[in-house]
C-alpha cells in the first residue's frame, strides 16, 4: 500500500514505495514516522512505538482490533496492548462472558479472589495463582516451610536456605552428607553418584 499523493506518482516496487520525484520524504508519506530516502527514489520510514506497517499507520488496537465485546483497547508497545473489558466480560482480549450475579454465578462462589464464569451447563472458578480447586479453596502455599515464601503459587526458600519450598535448609548448615565417598555429591542431604560413575553403597 502506497500514499496517494497529488503532486507525485508513486509506484509499489518489491523494494518499496518509489515516489517519481527528487525527494519522496518532501510530502511526509510515513503516516505516524520518520521518512527516510533510499538509494534511488525510493522511501522507507522509521516507526516509532507504538507504530508500525510501511507507512506507520497501524497499531495494534486499529489495525488488528484484538479487543472483543465492546472493549476500549490501549496500545502498550509495537504490537502490545491491554483491553478495558466492559461489564460481565473478562479475559486478556475481553472473550470470556463473567455473570457474576446470574444463575450458577449467583449461588457458587468462588473463594479467595477467584472470578466465576458461567458456562453453558456450569460454571468454573479462575483462581488466584495461589489457589487452586473447583472453588479456589485449596491454597498452594499452606505447606511451605517457614523459612519459604509464596511466589506466584509456589514456594520458594528463602535466601540464605535450599531446598524444595517445602522443606529448606540454612546453606553451609552442617548435613548427613557432610563428607560423601568418592565420586558422589550432596543432593539436599543425601550423598549422590557423579553423573558418569558407578557408586556401591559401602
Amino acid at each position: 500500500m502506497c500514499p496517494h499523493m497529488a503532486d507525485a506518482a508513486v509506484t509499489f516496487t518489491p523494494n518499496g514505495c518509489v515516489l517519481d520525484a527528487a525527494n519522496p520524504c518532501a510530502n511526509d508519506p510515513c503516516v505516524n514516522g520518520r521518512c527516510v530516502q533510499s538509494v534511488g527514489f525510493g522511501f522507507s520510514c522509521e516507526c516509532p512505538p507504538p507504530y508500525y506497517g510501511r507507512l506507520c499507520e497501524c497499531t495494534s488496537c486499529s489495525c488488528d482490533k484484538p479487543c472483543k465485546n465492546g472493549a476500549t483497547c490501549v496500545d502498550t508497545g509495537t504490537r502490545q496492548y491491554k483491553c478495558t473489558c466492559l461489564p460481565g466480560y473478562t479475559g486478556p482480549d475481553c472473550s470470556v462472558k463473567v455473570t457474576p450475579t446470574e444463575g450458577y454465578c449467583l449461588y457458587k462462589r468462588c473463594e479467595h479472589g477467584g472470578t466465576c464464569v458461567e458456562r453453558p451447563h456450569g460454571y468454573d472458578c479462575i483462581c488466584t495463582p495461589q489457589y487452586t480447586g473447583p472453588h479456589c479453596g485449596v491454597d498452594k502455599c499452606a505447606n511451605c516451610h517457614i523459612e519459604a515464601e509464596c511466589i506466584y503459587g509456589r514456594c520458594r526458600c528463602r535466601k540464605g536456605y535450599i531446598g524444595t519450598g517445602y522443606v529448606c535448609e540454612k546453606i553451609g548448615k552442617e548435613t548427613e552428607c557432610d563428607v560423601c565417598p568418592v565420586h558422589h555429591h550432596c543432593v539436599q542431604g543425601l550423598c549422590v553418584c557423579v553423573p558418569g560413575f558407578t557408586c556401591q553403597d559401602s
